[in-house]
């Protein structure tokens, strides 16, 4: 049976027009669902940025990357740094005991390979009444032996402790009684004990890591880090939990210098005694390291003869000293150079020059020194070809007295060269300074040339050899 189509046509098109009509409200719908979909996705992608800068601001540290996993990263970075094989560092140390206000100030040498050391220790009054102590203290490796030394100042009196091995591999090994820090370090750092945050020090931006133990016995409590060298700043150690809790012991590091280990570095720090010891009184006993140590007390002999250390002698011990307060650094050039000093933002710009009115000749040398912080032009170079044209002032002798922590980089505007090297800071509150030195071209020529045979270069590496970072 055939059934005919009996819709009308106003019906059909009001049909098509629903169906248009449903159609489009649902192309709409998937629309704002898209729409509202990519915006919660949008929202939550802020929500998480932001909020994630904000837990980092405010607890100090970024919640996207786990706190021991950080803590790892900045150990490890400063044992990479400042604890390398083959190397002698020079360190001051302050140690704040409690209830002190004074600290207890130790200047060590220390060879990271060896057992040798040569450590300055001055006690003050708060801590050896009435009038504080001086001590000098130091193991020396010779071919007759080994031997731990002591002189004190006050007392007048030097100890001498002659090193006794089973065998002879045993005399290069680290002494006991001191902090091996990397071995501690490495062992916190596979047992997950460490987290770590970031934070500021004074003006200084730092990572602080926390020892998360309740050990009584453990090195610290808190260690801080800068954020930008990994050096160690400062070390924690607390007792009691609570409101009892109390800060036992604050130590303090700043690093003056790191070098390589060579024959020369090690016989100019550990060979000898520091100071003139003829009128002090001897006292000498063996130590055998491999039966528990000494077996009888000190006794006093007349035999040992004293023997002091002849430095070189210094071609700059005449010279004329600089010293900035208020950048906290020193530094030392010719009795017949000039100085000017201006001000740039209220820090002084200090000009030192052969040349009386600082102007450029061929035969002028000026330095610059200002603080890093007014030269945010200074850009470090990592290109080998500079470091050759810096090391005509002696810059990698330079980056080995610092640790490596120098950079630098050169200017060309022919004919001149504009050396330039930062001397970083490893204290507190001490800015890093950038010092520029204008070298006209000649100086690479010979006098038949018309040149100066790098007589100006050879100047301004005695120079800057001389500056330092001052208390």
């Amino acid at each position: 049976m055939e059934i005919e189509n009996s819709a009308s046509p106003m019906f059909k098109d009001q049909l098509h027009d629903r169906l248009v009509t449903e159609i489009a409200e649902r192309e709409q719908t998937k629309w704002r669902f898209g729409w509202k979909l990519a915006s919660m996705i949008i929202a939550l992608i802020l929500v998480v940025g932001f909020g994630s800068i904000f837990l980092k601001n405010y607890f100090g540290r970024d919640f996207l990357r786990p706190s021991k996993v950080m803590a790892a990263e900045i150990v490890k970075k400063s044992l990479e740094s400042f604890f390398r094989k083959e190397t002698i560092y020079h360190q001051i140390t302050k140690q704040f005991l409690e209830d002190k206000t004074e600290p207890i100030v130790y200047e060590i040498w220390e060879d990271n390979d060896t057992p040798r050391f040569l450590n300055h220790v001055t006690y003050p009054a708060s801590v050896y009444p009435p009038d504080g102590q001086e001590s000098w203290q130091g193991f020396f490796i010779e071919t007759k032996g080994s031997y731990w030394w002591e002189i004190g100042i006050n007392e007048k009196i030097v100890r001498r402790e002659n090193y006794i091995y089973n065998k002879e591999e045993d005399r290069w090994q680290k002494l006991g009684g001191s902090v091996d820090v990397p071995k501690v370090f490495n062992e916190l750092i596979e047992n997950g004990v460490l987290e770590a945050k970031e934070g500021r020090l004074d003006k200084r931006e730092v990572y602080v890591v926390y020892d998360t133990r309740t050990d009584p016995d453990k090195y610290w409590d808190i260690l801080t880090f800068d954020k930008n060298t990994f050096q160690l700043l400062r070390t924690e150690k607390y007792e009691g939990e609570g409101d009892k809790r109390k800060l036992t012991s604050l130590v303090e590091y700043e690093l003056q210098e790191a070098v390589p280990a060579t024959p020369d570095n090690i016989d100019k720090f550990f060979k000898g005694y520091p100071i003139e010891t003829k009128d002090f009184k001897y006292l000498q006993r063996d130590f055998y390291v491999n039966e528990g140590g000494a077996k009888e007390d000190f006794k006093e002999i007349t035999s040992e003869t004293p023997f002091v250390s002849t430095p070189s002698p210094d071609e700059t011990a005449n010279w004329e000293t600089y010293k900035n307060t208020q950048l906290g650094y020193q530094i030392k050039y010719p009795s017949n150079y000039f100085i000017k000093v201006e001000s740039l933002n209220n820090i002084p710009s200090v000009n030192i020059s052969n040349n009386s009115d600082f102007e450029k000749n061929e035969f002028a040398l000026v330095i610059t020194i200002k603080s890093l912080d007014n030269n945010s032009n200074f850009h470090a170079s990592s290109d080998p070809r500079i470091f050759e044209v810096l090391n005509r002032i002696g810059y990698q002798e330079l980056s080995n007295k610092w640790g490596n922590y120098i950079s630098g980089n050169f200017l060309g505007d022919p004919p001149w060269g504009y050396y330039q090297m930062v001397f970083p800071s490893m204290s507190i509150n001490k800015p890093s300074i950038l010092i520029t030195i204008r070298i006209h071209g000649s100086d690479e020529m010979t006098k038949t040339e018309g040149g100066t045979e790098n007589k100006i270069s050879m100047n301004a590496q005695q120079i800057l050899s001389t500056f330092k970072f001052t208390d």
